[in-house]
């Protein structure tokens, strides 16, 4: 027997309160990009210590992609792949010169773990144990879980850091029965690079549906919205500002330190959809709008993926981004709390650093049924106009 308990995120409460549409899906295709060179290097270093790499469009690069060729160079020129005995002059033919005999019990000897993509990691080391690692975690990640005075978990136990080394990428902690947790305060802001088009043409091909589940409505299968989504580079910025120290038993802050923690910036993908102005109007004239926030924003939906250089989460999502909204005007419409700042179930996000302030589940409505009637027109022009241009033609 399986038994699932669900967290208070949307997402949890969205199978719990449908749990059909969970247990009666097929299970899912695991999205990533196979060519995003820091997954390839890894996975190309085990599969020529196993059989030599042969570049060629009917064998290797059939497998891996073309893009197997630069990240072989790469490894050339890093000693780690070279020629082999038997290839021809046209050096198609690869075999590994590491120093490890199972390279893929040692991944991490150039900071690459074929679970992890992020290749900079830190050690998280028991001073109390002679100094023993207890385990390493990603640099993208180790800011919200090591600094001086952070509560560490690790296996049931608390540790309490007592000092983190970010030259040696190493945080010293020491056991420590306490009755309280630690939680980071952060800002992330988002820079999606290039000029891309407010409102690009729509992809060529449609996507496939995403799974409506048995207890879907017949009418769900079919509503495909194709929208001006753009999947386009991102630069990802965190600013840790501090921590605040939280009782167990009630939740309740009893104290707030500062940080000075050099910013966390990586590379990624972002997937995002503009917002026409009147989206903003209807916000006004509602009284959703925040009255708070003055700091400038583009207005736009997005979401980016969290592995540096991507995984390809966020290419496939710009083909299923209407359906993404539709879903997600369903998820909240159907919330049955009555609270106009929404609860976690439906737009409040249990993790959020600042408490969820100036929400507005009403405004959540309206953004989703505004943005989602907007793109249904754009999609019905750019049909008429197509059709016409066929006509013409």
């Amino acid at each position: 027997m399986s038994i699932l308990i669900g967290w208070e995120s949307p997402l949890d409460q969205y199978f719990m309160a449908q749990p059909a549409r969970l247990f009666g899906r097929p299970i899912e295709h695991a999205t990533i990009d196979p060519a995003q060179p820091m997954v390839l290097e890894a996975h190309a270093v085990c599969a020529a210590a196993e059989l030599p790499l042969v570049l060629t469009p009917d064998l290797d690069l059939a497998c891996f992609s073309t893009a197997l060729r630069p990240v072989c160079e790469n490894l050339k020129a890093s000693g780690l792949l070279g020629r082999h005995p038997g290839s021809a002059a046209d050096h198609s033919m690869l075999h590994y010169t590491g120093q490890f005999s199972n390279p893929a019990a040692k991944i991490r000897f150039r900071g690459w773990s074929l679970r992890a993509i992020d290749p900079e990691r830190f050690a998280i080391v028991n001073e109390a144990a002679g100094g023993t690692v207890l385990e390493e975690i990603e640099e993208s990640k180790a800011f919200f879980e090591v600094y001086d005075g952070a509560v560490y978990m690790y296996q049931g136990r608390t540790y309490l850091c007592v000092k983190l080394d970010l030259d040696a990428r190493v945080a010293i902690v020491r056991p420590a029965d306490v009755k309280y947790y630690t939680a980071v305060s952060d800002m992330t802001e988002v820079q999606v690079q290039g000029g891309m088009p407010s409102f690009p043409a729509p992809p060529a091909a449609t996507p496939p549906p995403l799974d409506p589940g048995v207890d879907a409505k017949p009418e769900e299968a079919v509503h495909l919205l194709s929208t001006s989504a753009t999947c386009a580079p991102a630069t990802i910025t965190m600013r840790f500002l501090g921590f605040k120290r939280v009782w167990r038993g009630s939740g309740v802050v009893f104290d707030r330190v500062e940080l000075f923690l050099p910013d966390m910036r990586f590379s990624t993908d972002a997937t995002y959809i503009r917002l026409p102005h009147i989206v903003r109007l209807s916000l006004r004239d509602a009284e959703c709008d925040n009255p708070y926030d003055t700091r400038y924003k583009p207005e736009r939906l997005l979401i980016y993926d969290k592995h540096p250089g991507g995984i390809g989460l966020c290419a496939a999502a710009a083909g299923l981004f209407g359906q993404i909204l539709i879903r997600a005007l369903q998820l909240v419409e159907a919330c049955e709390c009555t609270s106009d700042i929404g609860c976690p179930c439906c737009v409040q996000h249990v993790s959020c650093s600042q408490y969820n302030t100036v929400l507005s589940k009403p405004g959540g409505v309206l953004v989703l049924q505004t943005l989602i009637k907007w793109e249904e027109e754009r999609a019905a022009q750019t049909r008429q106009l197509e059709l016409a241009r066929e006509e013409g033609a």
